[in-house]
């Protein structure tokens, strides 16, 4: 076990480190959009670099969504609910580390919080849905008949249209991790923007929770059409 919490924890420090320096352009220069290339890059390596030892995670909200998932599923025992807990803490706390590396390299915290042209509620809609996106992505790994590496670039492709989409709106964090290492990080430097972080932790975790509900329907409805197809691809062998 300590080798998967050892790949959830050094990939989530690398990427809270990746999403500090790159989303603090989003802060001080409206529009620069690269910090999406770079943070949807940085997960589908982190993803191979990983080898999906622990399945890839790296993010408080992929954990709950897989909890979810199998619980739903009568699929999970006690020992996965005490390991996917310990992921959890594994995160929250290796993400903090990632943040100040950023800080060392930006001379300067960055911070999830509203622009001024926005409010609370849109923040969150906008973290809830693109995190139920990702997450939904994430669970679909190893149920489709493609490379993990092909189906896993779909969380990677989330991620980018996530910081295009509504990187103005809430700040693009879709990582209860991150956001609240990246906020503790700043208020510790400059004592202000804490007041949203709970936005970053509730709005992803509850986007994690509906992509684990959304996902068993798809997964079963993908199941039974596997079975469907098997089934007639023996009874035609049959007939030959």
């Amino acid at each position: 076990m300590w080798r998967r919490l050892f790949a959830e924890g050094l990939c989530t420090c690398l990427l809270c480190f990746t999403i500090v320096v790159s989303h603090l352009r989003l802060i001080y220069i409206p529009g620069a959009y690269y910090s999406a290339y770079c943070t949807a890059g940085t997960i589908m390596a982190l993803m191979i670099f990983s080898g999906f030892t622990s399945g890839a995670h790296f993010n408080p909200a992929a954990t709950v969504g897989y909890c979810v998932y199998k619980f739903i599923n009568s699929s999970v025992e006690k020992a996965d609910f005490i390991e996917y807990g310990m992921y959890i803490v594994v995160q929250f706390v290796c993400a903090i580390p990632g943040a100040y590396i950023g800080w060392a390299i930006n001379e300067e915290t960055m911070y999830f919080d509203l622009p001024h042209d926005y409010d609370s509620i849109s923040a969150f809609l906008a973290e809830m849905v693109y995190t139920t996106l990702i997450v939904g992505c994430a669970l679909m790994v190893g149920h489709t008949n493609d490379s993990i590496v092909i189906v896993s670039s779909g969380v990677a492709t989330a991620l980018f249209g996530g910081v295009l989409g509504v990187g103005l709106i809430s700040g693009a964090c879709f990582n209860p991790a991150v956001g609240l290492a990246a906020n503790l990080v700043h208020y510790s430097n400059k004592q202000d923007h804490f007041g949203h972080t709970w936005i970053y932790i509730i709005a992803p975790l509850l986007g994690g929770i509906i992509a684990a509900l959304l996902s068993t329907v798809f997964i079963q409805e993908m199941n039974d059409q596997k079975k469907k197809k098997s089934i007639l691809r023996e009874e035609s062998q049959g007939q030959q």
